[in-house]
């Protein structure tokens, strides 16, 4: 059991039993946790700026992500996805993008209230002055080397859009929404269930957790060839 989830860990216990760390705000609901071809049974939990998941069947297996390791959180419906800056390990392995299912579509909004309020904390607890965030941003990548980019609108339900670009990675795929960040996704290659292209300008990714995303290549769009070559990696990496 790592350091980081043994903290969490105790942090919720001593939430629910001591007053001290009873001013932390916590809360828990079942929920299950999507891998390759099944789900996780578990809890998820918050309290304080730590988002833990409890593994029911290998709690070894459990893990805690904290808010500033995290680069989203959004729901639709009953499913929570969480996206983090850094790969994560759960019992499947190590990936970037988890997406839980609670019991009723009534249980996630607090987990993205849970995600804005701590945006704050954290911010407070790490400040930079402008020059040392411009150092940091300009010290990240743009775009992974090997890495495809295509500008791209995504086709919101039952209207209107969003744009920015989808990048294909070398391990995954991402749509970075320019206007609203919330939109924004990002799958391992072994995450994606299906992908369609009906033309060179319309490709649609359906995860096997979450919801399926329709995007609108807009000026280069994706040919047959690199079609197929991005079909046979997340082919292979479902078989590693």
């Amino acid at each position: 059991m790592s350091p980081r989830f043994r903290l969490a860990l105790f942090l919720v216990f001593a939430a629910a039993a001591v007053p001290l760390f009873a001013q932390l705000p916590v809360q828990t609901q079942k929920a299950e946790l999507a891998i390759p071809f099944g789900v996780v049974p578990g809890r998820l939990v918050t309290v304080g700026e730590y988002l833990v998941f409890i593994d029911e069947e290998k709690p070894e297996a459990s893990f805690a992500l904290t808010r500033a390791g995290m680069r989203n959180l959004s729901y639709a419906a009953e499913v929570v996805t969480v996206e983090t800056l850094k790969p994560v390990r759960d019992r499947s392995g190590e990936k970037t993008v988890f997406s839980f299912r609670l019991a009723s579509p009534q249980e996630a909004p607090p987990f993205a209230e849970w995600f804005k309020t701590t945006a704050g904390t954290v911010t407070a607890a790490s400040p930079q002055t402008g020059k040392e965030a411009e150092k940091k941003e300009a010290a990240r990548p743009e775009i992974p080397e090997g890495a495809k980019t295509y500008q791209a609108r995504h086709t919101h339900f039952p209207r209107g859009g969003c744009s920015g670009r989808l990048i294909i990675e070398p391990n995954r795929v991402v749509f970075e929404s320019v206007g609203e960040i919330d939109h924004s996704r990002q799958w391992d290659l072994r995450d994606i269930k299906e992908l369609r292209r009906d033309s060179p300008y319309s490709i649609r990714i359906v995860p096997f957790a979450g919801n399926e995303y329709n995007l609108q290549l807009q000026g280069q769009g994706m040919d047959s060839n690199e079609f197929k070559a991005l079909v046979d990696r997340i082919t292979a990496a479902r078989i590693k």
